[in-house]
């Protein structure tokens, strides 16, 4: 029965997100658009085709070329060039990883289709059939990781409260947008991580004869999430105090090995990152952002912008995450010492947000590059559904209800579905 309910949130999610992601292709003709998603999708093409992180030869074959040449004479005066004329990709590399094995999908799948007679239109890679591989398996991805979410809110706090979380987390938040409508940016992946995460944090601050094999998964997802996000991993500083309390006084035969192994993941993904930075632009960096100039004004953070602006307010484009508050204030006694980490993450990526040189995170829906930290509205949520009694349950569940239905609102207005 646990299983089957899991299941059916991940059939549930997948659902919606096919249906939106179909009147998405009937409204606009496509669903593959954007800057930083071609970007993304480009290094994930020259993986499979090429076997190098060129980009360059890639974007050129885009079926969406306006972004980069905006005049279509195909001057592509917008593309960033290095001095030898080729395009580099400032992008992490591990939206791309992930993205490749969905690309070569696709492609066999539209080889089967041309062995069968039909003829498919668009460059290798970037036919319908192959960008829509691509979509699904990210949405496949999604759906998993949320489902992931819900068993852990379960355990804790029941199948209503985990529902409501789950819902008000995902409906609730510019998290919807990227994993539905627009799955090519990296926000839904970097989510999954993060919950992959707190499913780990959890398993390590419960009682086993050993901690290697938690150490050694957390160590692999830290790295995986440097690889697609890496201001995320920032996480990684507020487990220490977890590691510390789960090996204190404990055989070092029944960590160590874990821990190195953990550190052997994250070194290597900071080592993949440098290659890639290197062959983009030919210096050793961390952050293709930083070569390029972009930083941080860590004095002068615009923190009521980013909180409460009307085009990107968090508040404002999520008021579930007000909502969600009432658990965290109300009810700390109930805060499960693994999720910490997660809160400690979440409030310092609205600071790193606000600090950034662009705090407005170009064209977006809300507060975008705070959606990868989601899952803490769903925890408290369910924190405060848990708590609450029967009236106090149906006002919160009325409240998230119109919260959810006023982003849904101003999701429309994004996309132009009204004005």
């Amino acid at each position: 029965m646990k299983s089957l309910r899991k299941r059916l949130v991940f059939v549930g999610v997948m659902a919606v997100s096919l249906i939106a992601l179909i009147r998405v292709q009937q409204y606009y003709g496509t669903i593959y658009h954007g800057w930083d998603a071609q970007f993304y999708f480009a290094l994930a093409h020259s993986l499979i085709f090429d076997r190098d992180t060129d980009v360059t030869n890639d974007l050129l074959m885009t079926p969406y070329p306006k972004p980069l040449d905006p005049s279509g004479d195909g001057s592509w005066s917008a593309a960033p060039r290095r001095a030898d004329g080729r395009i580099p990709s400032k992008y992490p590399l591990g939206m791309s990883m992930v993205e490749a094995p969905f690309l070569a999908f696709g492609h066999l799948l539209r080889r089967a289709v041309e062995l069968a007679g039909w003829e498919v239109s668009g460059a290798y890679g970037y036919s319908s059939i192959e960008i829509w591989s691509v979509a699904v398996g990210l949405q496949l991805l999604f759906g998993a990781g949320l489902a992931v979410l819900y068993s852990i809110l379960k355990k804790e706090y029941g199948q209503s409260g985990a529902t409501l979380g789950v819902l008000g987390c995902w409906l609730g938040t510019s998290l919807f947008y990227y994993s539905a409508l627009f799955p090519f940016m990296a926000h839904a992946v970097s989510f999954v991580l993060l919950v992959l995460i707190l499913y780990a944090s959890r398993e390590l601050t419960m009682e086993a004869p050993t901690v290697n094999s938690r150490l050694a998964w957390l160590g692999a997802l830290l790295g995986a999430l440097f690889l697609v996000r890496p201001q995320q991993v920032i996480i990684a500083l507020f487990l220490i105090p977890i590691f510390v309390i789960r090996i204190r006084s404990r055989p070092a035969a029944t960590w160590c090995l874990g821990a190195c192994i953990g550190a052997t993941f994250g070194l290597a993904a900071v080592a993949t990152q440098l290659a890639c930075n290197y062959s983009q632009f030919g210096v050793m960096s961390f952050s293709g952002y930083a070569v390029g100039g972009e930083g941080f004004s860590w004095l002068h953070p615009q923190l009521s912008f980013v909180l409460f602006s009307p085009s990107r307010g968090l508040f404002v484009f999520s008021p579930v995450i007000a909502i969600a508050l009432i658990g965290y204030f109300l009810f700390p006694r109930f805060i499960p010492m693994y999720v910490y980490p997660m809160i400690g993450n979440a409030v310092l990526q609205i600071y790193l947000v606000a600090a950034w040189s662009s705090p407005e995170q170009g064209d977006a829906f809300g507060a975008r590059m705070w959606s990868d930290n989601a899952a803490v509205v769903a925890i408290g949520l369910a924190i405060a559904f848990n708590r609450l009694g029967t009236i106090g349950q149906s006002i919160l569940t009325v409240a998230t209800v119109v919260a959810i239905g006023w982003t849904i609102y101003l999701l429309g207005r994004f996309v132009g579905v009204y004005p």
